[in-house]
């Protein structure tokens, strides 16, 4: 019961902070408000929220919970994030910047402003499929954390967890920015005092080492294949996570965008030694336990205060990127969606009813996702195959800004392909051991060379250079509109 009072007046803390803020600024006007914040968030608002949703409770419970099973391989999963970080920042951030004069504000907006309007919804596809895995793991981590907590149905603490998401999601992105400041506070410094008080009571590290098998200490105990896919997918799916792109667009400017995904990838690769030495002293301490309950089952065993601390940093963890992801997957729905269907069909759409749909599309999504939340075996497994279905993503706009031979029909071919069997080898289990990330790669990749050398003559294609033109022409068009003298 101390764990769960501690993770109760955190929550009530950090809600009382998401609603005097939300009502300091006043209600939202405009979707552009409540998905962008009219780009103006400072460093640190931007930093803490990236820092959130890299250290999702998937990945701090995920990353205890492969440790506890297999040792220091689970480092991957938050490395390969930080990199994509890095990634993001030297080879992504440049282009959303670009284009944010023209008013995109979504990923496969600008996907489709690079390319076509095919591969704008395809995108759109490989976006809401990965987002939505990632959502139901945050659903399973905080239902399997408050059940044990309370000893209470599982049915019911995730119509609990579900209730809490849904109002912290209302509050639009400027209230789960300002929560996410002392999330991050309470992520780091809590995981990190757990881990260095839970390795202590083992008796330390050169202890710990020599109650586990050698095994434990290989990074690469799951194969070379496999680390490597978990590290290389994972950076390539984090660089075009939604909440990068949404820091391209809410950022103040572009040196603010990416000096917070610098210090986030220094901060989290630092961040990750936490959980995994937490999953080790469990292997070495608890027994046969699950290990996705490893985080929890270490800390409770040492001292119910302690468990408190670290299911404080769990709920926090959990409750800064939860809500974001399900005002992520609203604003693709809305934006890509319903949006461009009234346009279709000729209707206007004001922007009061816009943020209605938006509301409504948030409740949606979350029974969506709480219906999934059940076939999560593996935290950490779930987070980083949904990355590797990213990444292909990633791999055809690496090829579409770097590569300028690359033409539409390659990239709709190539998306469709690596997208479609990556996220069919996942669903099937990783057949034969091998990663989603090979699979989906190394087609796609075939595909957008060989179909680009054959569809264009020139080293420029022509896709390319309407891809110039349309971002001129909108540049224009808006600025023409917001300045008609």
């Amino acid at each position: 019961m101390v764990a769960f009072a501690l993770a109760v007046a955190y929550l009530a803390v950090t809600l009382a902070v998401g609603f005097a803020v939300k009502k300091r600024r006043g209600k939202d006007t405009t979707t552009r408000q409540f998905f962008v914040a009219d780009g103006a968030m400072p460093l640190f608002a931007v930093s803490t929220m990236l820092f959130g949703d890299l250290i999702a409770a998937s990945t701090t419970t995920g990353t205890a919970g492969t440790a506890y099973s297999t040792g220091v391989a689970a480092l991957w999963g938050i490395w390969g994030s930080s990199l994509g970080c890095i990634v993001f920042s030297a080879f992504l951030c440049r282009f959303f910047f670009k284009i944010r004069p023209t008013g995109v504000t979504t990923g496969p907006e600008a996907i489709g402003l690079r390319f076509n309007q095919k591969i704008r919804y395809l995108f759109l596809v490989f976006t809401l499929i990965p987002l939505l895995i990632i959502f139901s793991t945050q659903v399973t981590a905080a239902s399997m954390y408050l059940s044990s907590m309370l000893g209470i149905n599982g049915a019911l603490a995730t119509a609990v967890v579900s209730v809490l998401f849904l109002i912290m999601a209302l509050l639009g992105i400027t209230g789960i920015a300002e929560m996410n400041k002392v999330n991050a506070f309470v992520i780091f410094f809590g995981l990190s005092f757990s881990a260095i008080v839970c390795l202590n009571y083992v008796g330390g590290s050169d202890t710990l080492a020599a109650t586990l098998p050698a095994g434990y200490f290989n990074p690469f105990a799951n194969g070379i294949s496999s680390a490597l896919a978990q590290f290389i997918g994972g950076a390539l799916g984090f660089s075009l996570s939604t909440t990068s792109i949404a820091i391209a667009f809410c950022s103040k400017s572009m040196k603010v965008a990416r000096e917070s995904h610098a210090i986030v990838a220094a901060i989290s690769a630092l961040f990750a030694l936490a959980p995994t030495t937490i999953g080790l002293c469990a292997a070495a301490s608890c027994g046969d336990i699950r290990p996705d309950t490893a985080l929890y089952a270490m800390t409770n065993l040492v001292d119910p205060w302690l468990a408190g601390i670290a299911v404080m940093a769990v709920f926090a963890a959990i409750f800064s990127t939860g809500p974001w992801f399900l005002l992520s997957a609203a604003q693709l729905i809305v934006r890509e969606l319903y949006l461009p269907l009234k346009r279709h069909r000729g209707k206007a759409v004001s922007e009061k009813r816009s943020l209605r749909v938006t509301r409504l599309s948030i409740v949606l999504i979350l029974f969506g996702s709480v219906a999934i939340s059940g076939t999560n075996v593996s935290l950490l497994n779930s987070l980083m195959s949904a990355a590797q279905i990213k990444a292909i993503a990633t791999i055809l706009l690496l090829f579409g800004l770097y590569w300028k031979r690359t033409t539409n029909r390659a990239g709709f071919a190539g998306l469709l392909t690596g997208g479609t069997l990556s996220t069919i080898w996942y669903m099937c289990g990783n057949p034969f051991g091998v990663q989603p990330l090979w699979i989906g790669a190394l087609s796609s990749i075939v595909i957008i060379v060989v179909v680009s050398l054959h569809g264009s003559k020139t080293q420029i294609s022509p896709d390319y250079l309407a891809y110039e033109t349309r971002v001129r022409q909108q540049i224009e068009c808006r600025q023409s509109v917001d300045d008609p003298a």
